[in-house]
């Protein structure tokens, strides 16, 4: 199901921006939405513009848009963000192509994007991106999303190394896989009195939270 109207004009400010209509593309996709007529040549307006983020709308809002051509659009682009987003609101688009382009962008933000919106299957594909950025977060993001315990051993390792003790306790309690007693052990000795009372809300943990607490 295609997103409304309402959805791009008001909802999704934050996902697609400020949505400038005053540039050439912009009116094309505004006129093709308002009167339903040229269609055909409001969207080569924007197949020439180049511009993912019109492309992008023009796909989602438009009945009958070229998907193939406006996808081609965004992957010459390179940007990942929009390449995410095609993949996201045209439910038609070639998924396999754009992950492609996105692996190619070497984005690991666009990566876990990918796994939390499109593709959680894809983690195998997209985790050398994710752990070359190094960023807690992401790496967390990809434990979730894949089992290979030589990944997962990697993931940690890094988390550790970089003493990212909030990604570390949560690797800990959600993670299957996770060496629970060495990651509690960077924790409670860490000082972070937050995260070792969170640790403590664990069952498995309380014992030795509360010792470091009292």
């Amino acid at each position: 199901m295609k997103p409304s109207i309402t959805d791009y004009y008001w909802q999704d400010e934050q996902a697609y921006g400020s949505l400038d209509y005053d540039d050439q593309p912009g009116r094309a996709c505004f006129y093709a939405l308002e009167t339903k007529t040229a269609r055909y040549s409001m969207q080569s307006v924007v197949l020439g513009s180049n511009n993912p983020k019109w492309a992008t709308f023009f796909a989602a809002m438009i009945p009958d848009a070229d998907i193939p051509s406006l996808q081609a659009v965004v992957v010459k682009s390179g940007d990942s963000k929009w390449i995410v987003r095609f993949a996201h609101y045209i439910s038609t688009s070639n998924k396999t192509s754009l992950r492609k382009a996105l692996i190619k962008t070497k984005s690991a933000s666009g990566a876990v994007q990918w796994l939390k919106h499109i593709d959680p299957s894809a983690a195998n594909a997209l985790k050398t991106i994710i752990i070359k950025s190094g960023k807690p977060s992401d790496l967390l993001e990809l434990a979730r999303h894949i089992t290979a315990p030589k990944v997962i051993k990697q993931v940690e390792d890094l988390l550790v190394k970089g003493k990212a003790i909030r990604e570390c306790r949560i690797f800990a309690q959600t993670i299957s896989g996770a060496n629970k007693k060495r990651l509690e052990k960077l924790i409670l000795g860490s000082g972070n009195l937050k995260e070792i009372k969170a640790l403590a809300k664990s069952k498995a943990s309380i014992a030795a939270a509360l010792s470091v607490l009292f």
